[in-house]
């Protein structure tokens, strides 16, 4: 009859190890990597995440910029660590986009990682600074059309609001000018300085300007209107087909963690982003949650790759954008 309390055979004996590592887990601090530096929507959405699990876990969960290459240097850091579930990096766009804009990267991002969560989708807004003279897509695109030159930040070459800035130039026939920043957060503080001319932002970085009157929204880059800016119009509506572009977060981790593992903390995302105070908090800001299991994630990859990579080199993206 004791027999029933223990695992029998070898492959219930793994079973039972991995079982028993993910009831350990964690034991320890655990570390979300942010391969940007702070203030745009990965490092909010990170801290966010760190103090939800932390509550969880009753283990400090701490968020670590490290910006530079467009998600790649945070991206190599994580994948040099030991595969035990204590180092995870927010993954954005640019984490399955960089590996076509950068050739000889230090790390595999399909053999060296797995996806642990798909997080929350963010639509992108066109936005300008709120002295602007434009207050329509069709004025901006006018006016940079007469005048070349116009300039717009990105968190880098290859993220999403960059691919938004080549897309537009190629398809409205402008010479805009690309100005790539460590963060999202920094080049929107350069828009809002007037350094910069328009720029395409998730809303987590755009709305609390937009609505404390320091940018100004001139689309919402998506196929209807954003929940929270109800008045501003798609791009389609402004009379621009073929424009529409997201960000979103996933967790990844070194491929080699135990499944386990993966399993616990994507539950344990899950009931984060579950949590009321979570997602009214965020979802004001235009964010829209998700959740999924790791093998999901993964897929989620796997389908944007294949939907960007012809892209990035139909463009001829270059690292320096």
């Amino acid at each position: 009859m004791l027999r029933r309390h223990f695992c029998m055979g070898s492959l219930a004996g793994l079973s039972c190890a991995g079982s028993a590592r993910a009831q350990a887990y964690p034991s320890r601090p655990v570390t979300i990597v942010v391969p940007y530096a702070p203030g745009g929507s990965s490092d909010i959405m990170a801290r966010i995440l760190s103090n939800g699990l932390n509550a969880i876990w009753g283990q400090p969960v701490v968020v670590e910029n490290r910006g530079g290459g467009t998600t790649t240097v945070g991206a190599e850091h994580v994948a040099r660590q030991p595969a035990d579930g204590y180092t995870m990096l927010l993954a954005p766009p640019p984490f399955v986009i960089s590996p076509f804009v950068q050739k000889n990267l230090a790390y595999d991002a399909v053999r060296d990682f797995t996806g642990v969560s798909l997080v929350a989708f963010y639509p992108l807004v066109l936005v300008v600074p709120a002295a602007s003279p434009y207050n329509s897509m069709r004025e901006l695109v006018t006016a940079a059309r007469a005048k070349p030159g116009f300039a717009y930040p990105s968190p880098g070459a290859g993220s999403t609001p960059h691919l938004f800035g080549e897309l537009l130039s190629r398809q409205e026939k402008l010479d805009v000018t690309h100005v790539p920043y460590r963060s999202g957060g920094q080049g929107v503080a350069d828009l809002i300085g007037g350094r910069l001319q328009f720029y395409a932002g998730p809303t987590t970085e755009v709305v609390p300007h937009i609505e404390g009157g320091r940018l100004k929204a001139l689309a919402v880059l998506a196929n209807e209107r954003s929940a929270v800016l109800p008045d501003v119009p798609t791009a389609a509506e402004s009379g621009f087909t073929g424009l529409d572009a997201s960000s979103w977060t996933t967790v990844a981790m070194a491929s080699a963690t135990p499944p386990a593992i993966l399993s616990k903390i994507s539950t344990d995302i899950a009931a984060v982003i579950r949590q009321p105070e979570v997602r009214e908090r965020m979802e004001k800001q235009g964010a829209v949650f998700v959740g999924s299991s790791p093998a999901e994630a993964t897929a989620f990859w796997d389908s944007e790759r294949r939907r960007w990579g012809p892209l990035v080199a139909d463009l001829n993206i270059s690292p320096n954008g």
